[in-house]
C-alpha cells in the first residue's frame, strides 16, 4: 500500500494573489487533463507517460507553479 504525505502546492493567479490546493487536488486536476489529451488523440495505447508529462505540463501553467 502506497502512503501519501498531505502536503499543499501553490498557485500563484497573478503577481498578488496566491492559491493553494492539496496534492491529491493537483493529482486529480492532472489525471483528468491526461484522459482528456488520450481520447482527444483517438484512444491510442501507449503513449501514457508522454500524456501524462504533458498534462502536468499544462495544469502547472494553468495554475502559474514553475
Amino acid at each position: 500500500m502506497l502512503l501519501r504525505k498531505k502536503r499543499k502546492v501553490a498557485a500563484t493567479a497573478n503577481k498578488t494573489e496566491t492559491t493553494t490546493m492539496s496534492c491529491e487536488d493537483f493529482i486529480s486536476k492532472v489525471q483528468q487533463k491526461a484522459y482528456e489529451i488520450y481520447v482527444n488523440r483517438g484512444h491510442a495505447h501507449g503513449n501514457d507517460l508522454e500524456d501524462w508529462l504533458r498534462a502536468e505540463k499544462a495544469i502547472k501553467k494553468e495554475l502559474r507553479i514553475k
